[in-house]
């Protein structure tokens, strides 16, 4: 029989091998099943002790089974418990778990993926919280982990419906960068990402988990919006480090959601892969059985913090351009993407399909009266914190959303943020001159957040009449203007960009 099996487990590792990306794992068309066998009687014991080791020494132990996913066999898996809150938090059989297919056999993998997560559904009436919220991001076109459901037996009892997710590694970096060469950063506890200084050793809550070991492209990044956030050309540093289209995008869905429990509020549950081909950073979002929430946040997303934000979103607001880019980013996403008709149809989907599953889950934190409720009304459930117990209210996320449009386009109204007119970013290119008053020389220094801009630089006499004009490229940043022939006199330098938005500021000519 173990011959069969080894047998079974090499082949199928050569079918998954030519698809090698995932799809059937986390086909979500259909539940999944997935068995999971230890030799060990015990098997329970072990792992609940293991996961308390690690809750206090941080000592990690697989144990290992074999396991047969939609009636596909791989032997020789590692398993353990994971998670925190989702695991101490909520007594019973129900912990979240963690399969990895090639710790003990090297390059062992199911379908292409060789690590991936069962998530339990806590604090989640709804059954639907992490997967919609998944949905959502690639819907909109970010780049996030997939996931499917699966009822899941380990030794042959049914132990309860699960959300089989994506683990973010090799795999993971390959299908979604064509690469995993570059350093990625996993927020391991909470962070601020606040600036404490060159040596990685300060910031023990951030783990380098693969690629490049080095952590000088994270500290630059940090070195910047912590500490040069003010400067003029900050804008532009900034975007040359981290691709802020794709964290505006990440941080928008997560204010839309309410989900606190991320960078934004938290400090955690995200990763950052600096991308070796565009040489930037790419905000990769995590877990999210806490999102649609009853925490609403501001667009302007606060911490509770001294200085009410976290620093990277402090370095946005207090830069008008990427400011009004990031709050632009609410626009399309509430007038165009995650509409009514979108979002009832992702919902939707994922209840029918496991709507008829819950009841007979005999491990489950919520019945199905409040599943069914859930979906569109608040609830009131118990919620375990050291040793506290209270009742929390669980917003239905139906109406939620509906909810969150209206407010956001409140707040957006508030801000002068008009999502009926074209984006443009009047204050997303910028300039200063210096000396001014001027004799000689001229110095003029733009920046322009559209990497690819042309700028036309005009200067204009006391009459209105256009002394000269030129083009700023974006290979350059600053240009030294001879004022020799100009006599004395007040002048207008005026700079347009491409949508004919125009900026202007007065020079003095002196010559005497």
């Amino acid at each position: 029989m173990k011959k069969f099996l080894w047998i079974a487990c090499l082949f199928n590792l050569t079918v998954y091998g030519q698809q090698s990306n995932g799809s059937n794992l986390f086909n979500d068309e259909f539940v999944h099943e997935l068995k999971i066998t230890f030799a060990d009687s015990n098997f329970w014991e072990l792992l609940t002790n293991d996961y308390n080791e690690f809750l206090q020494t941080g000592s990690v132990t697989y144990r290992h089974a074999s396991i047969e996913f939609d009636g596909d066999i791989v032997n020789n898996v590692g398993i353990k418990q994971r998670g925190q809150y989702s695991n101490f938090g909520f007594p019973g059989l129900k912990k979240p778990f963690k399969i990895d297919l090639d710790r003990f056999v090297n390059n062992q993998s199911l379908d292409g993926i060789d690590k991936f997560n069962l998530a339990n559904f806590a604090l989640d009436p709804s059954f639907i919280r992490d997967k919609v919220a998944y949905d959502f991001h690639h819907l909109i076109g970010n780049i996030a982990p997939r996931a499917s459901y699966a009822q899941v037996y380990i030794n042959e009892q049914y132990w309860g419906l699960y959300l089989l997710v994506e683990q973010i590694e090799s795999s993971f970096l390959l299908r979604n960068f064509n690469s995993k060469e570059g350093s990625l950063f996993k927020a391991q506890n909470d962070t601020d990402l606040d600036w404490r200084g060159f040596d990685p050793t300060l910031y023990p809550e951030i783990k380098l988990k693969s690629g490049e070991q080095t952590w000088s492209s994270l500290l630059e990044l940090m070195n910047t919006f912590n500490n040069q956030y003010s400067d003029f050309l900050f804008s532009e540093k900034l975007n040359n480090l981290i691709d802020l289209d794709n964290y505006f995008s990440v941080l928008t869905l997560d204010v839309f959601i309410n989900n606190w429990d991320s960078y934004y509020d938290n400090g955690r549950n995200f990763y950052l892969y600096h991308d070796p081909t565009s040489g930037l950073f790419k905000w990769i979002p995590w877990d999210y059985n806490l999102s649609f929430s009853n925490n609403y946040a501001s667009i302007l997303p606060q911490d509770g913090s001294n200085d009410n934000h976290k620093p990277l979103i402090k370095a946005i607001i207090k830069n008008e351009c990427l400011k009004t880019k990031y709050l632009e980013t609410f626009c399309p996403l509430i007038q165009s993407t995650l509409t009514k008709e979108n979002t009832d149809q992702i919902i939707n989907k994922n209840v029918d399909l496991i709507k008829d599953l819950i009841s007979g889950d005999p491990n489950k934190f919520y019945s199905k009266s409040l599943f069914n409720t859930n979906i569109t009304d608040a609830v009131f459930v118990e919620k375990i914190f050291n040793d506290d117990t209270s009742i929390v209210r669980i917003p239905g996320i139906k109406t939620l959303i509906t909810e969150r449009i209206n407010q956001i386009s409140k707040e957006l109204w508030q801000q002068n943020i008009d999502c009926t007119s074209p984006y443009s970013c009047e204050t997303c290119f910028s300039f200063r001159l210096f000396p001014n008053p001027a004799r000689d020389v001229l110095h003029l220094e733009y920046t322009s957040q559209e990497a690819n801009e042309v700028l036309q630089l005009q200067i204009i006499d006391e009459f209105g009449r256009i002394i000269t004009q030129s083009h700023l490229t974006p290979t350059q940043s600053k240009i030294e203007i001879q004022l020799n022939d100009f006599p004395s006199g007040v002048y207008q330098i005026r700079i347009t960009n491409s949508n004919g938005i125009s900026r202007r500021q007065k020079l003095v000519i002196t010559h005497g």
